[in-house]
């Protein structure tokens, strides 16, 4: 009898078990995110369905489809941390195998955090999930990511530190390409933060993309064991991406700017490509540089919601975009996709009254609505304010139809020598001269912000009880006015509060912070159902 067979000695290969024990729960939480993605489509599909249905919508069904971000980071980190900790039965043990499993987790949560920003046009479901109320949760998870990673790169080094061989375990080729993608993500963190994001936006939308590519590749070589079927499917997902992004698009080559001297806005007009399909109100496109262009490759595309709507049967997409946000250039191509809805499609059928306010380049959300209902729906009760610092941005108003549109100019920047500054009324056509110079207002928040409302219209509050403003003579199709709206007043006509069928009673705000806060407690304390649109990174 052998030494080994008369000890009862086992002998079993390095690592032992804890070298694949974690390779199941990498699959865990692939079937966990497959699980958030269908009850995430799955539960806007009943909404919508059931609206549509019904033509009644439902308060409990759309609060079942929107799940506060907070409440599923919070079931996220509660998955995470049983599945991080489960069958670990002594921590100082088998902290090792912690540390390898959290980092397999990070990796595995890769798919849906790409799954969240696709941007397809023409696939149902993703209408449904609308990809921009998915961004908050993209932005969260991504931060869970990041910690997982932590945990895996801190766990480690203390090993190494123990085993006195940090420098050398650092810099093996395997090894150096973790640290390398998990000092990426640390200085992603530190620009995330929103101040930075926001005054360095391109700098960081970058440094973004370079660490998701990181993160996707290199990790794919660095785990052990491998992470083969999830890397296929991260890569899939990015060229599925880049697919959308650059060959299903349509070709812009030609852009009308339409300007005005003092106005801080811009109207665009862009003739409609080639088989583009028909479009809901308030709908947005997102333009981009032709591939030939190196900004194409680096920087975001930029949306903008269409001001104009399917039914008019004009030849032009027109844009209300802020100034300098993107450099329009006439005799240069432009990458096209959309369109991308932001309102439900039962929304149009079963609104019974919609008011309306707007703020500067907000205006392209709201006016499309207005007019969709005038020209579709006339027997809806529909009201709408455009509110616009300068008196020289109304010059919109020549250019598109605004007929019934009330526009309130809340400050007067400009007064020719000469002209008493006593007059508070205008027509369409009268002179900047002729109106009241009135104060500044200005909101505490006047970061600049990137996406659709990227405005920084200075609103003093709209609560009523303050300051009212003073009523213009009505001798054109909009109603012109100098300071700020009451609520209770410009909504109350032909609105009255007297519905009965408050769920089908919309308030739409689309502006300022304060002008988009006020528009909810107006509407939150009548009982009438609220949407805003508003975009940022």
């Amino acid at each position: 009898m052998s030494l080994l067979e008369s000890n009862d000695i086992d002998l079993h290969p390095r690592h032992g078990d804890h070298h694949f024990v974690n390779v199941k729960y990498g699959y865990v939480i692939l079937a966990f995110s497959l699980v958030h993605i269908i009850c995430r489509l799955g539960s806007k599909n009943v909404y919508l369905r059931q609206w549509s249905s019904t033509g009644s919508h439902s308060r409990l069904l759309r609060m079942y489809s929107s799940i506060p971000t907070w409440v599923v980071i919070a079931l996220w980190v509660l998955c995470i941390f049983f599945v991080g900790g489960h069958h670990i039965e002594d921590l100082s043990e088998e902290y090792v195998v912690v540390a390898k499993r959290y980092g397999r987790i990070a990796y595995c949560l890769i798919p849906l955090n790409i799954f969240l920003i696709l941007r397809p046009t023409n696939i149902y479901f993703w209408k449904i999930g609308y990809y921009l109320e998915n961004l908050n949760l993209h932005k969260w998870l991504s931060r869970l990511i990041a910690l997982c990673a932590t945990v895996h790169a801190v766990t480690y080094t203390v090993k190494w530190l123990k085993e006195g061989a940090t420098a050398e375990k650092s810099f093996k080729i395997l090894n150096l390409l973790g640290v390398i993608t998990f000092y990426l993500f640390v200085v992603l963190v530190v620009i995330s933060v929103r101040i930075l994001r926001r005054r360095f936006y391109n700098f960081f939308y970058i440094f973004h993309n370079i660490t998701a590519w990181s993160m996707v590749l290199l990790i794919a070589l660095h785990a052990r064991p491998g992470v083969s079927i999830i890397a296929l499917l991260n890569l899939a997902l990015l060229m599925y991406q880049l697919y959308l992004r650059y060959i299903s698009v349509y070709k812009v080559d030609n852009i009308k700017v339409i300007d005005s001297p003092g106005s801080t806005l811009q109207l665009i007009n862009i003739n409609v490509p080639g088989k583009f399909p028909s479009w809901l109100p308030a709908s947005h496109i997102r333009l981009n540089y032709s591939r030939r262009n190196i900004s194409s490759w680096v920087l975001p595309t930029h949306p903008f919601t269409i001001a104009t709507i399917t039914e008019d049967n004009t030849p032009n997409i027109s844009l209300i975009v802020k100034k300098n946000n993107f450099q329009f250039n006439t005799n240069q191509d432009y990458l096209l996709t959309g369109p991308y809805p932001s309102l439900p499609p039962p929304f149009f059928n079963s609104a019974k009254s919609v008011n309306i306010i707007c703020g500067g380049s907000g205006i392209s959300f709201g006016l499309p609505v207005f007019n969709y209902v005038k020209t579709c729906n006339t027997f809806i009760p529909i009201k709408m304010i455009w509110c616009v610092r300068n008196q020289s941005d109304t010059f919109i108003t020549k250019h598109l139809d605004m007929t019934g549109v009330q526009v309130y100019i809340t400050s007067i920047l400009d007064s020719a020598p000469g002209e008493s500054s006593g007059s508070s009324k205008t027509t369409p056509d009268s002179s900047t001269a002729s109106l009241q110079q009135l104060p500044v207002f200005v909101i505490e928040d006047e970061e600049q912000t990137h996406g659709l409302l990227d405005d920084d219209i200075e609103l003093q509050t709209l609560n009523p009880g303050k300051e009212g403003s003073e009523r213009l003579p009505e001798k054109s199709a909009n109603t012109f006015n100098l300071g700020r709206p009451k609520l209770d007043e410009v909504f109350a006509i032909d609105d009255p509060t007297t519905v009965e069928d408050k769920k089908n009673c919309w308030v739409i705000a689309c502006g300022p912070d304060e002008l988009i806060k006020d528009a909810k407690t107006w509407a939150k304390d009548r009982e009438y159902e609220f949407f805003f649109e508003k975009y940022e990174m």
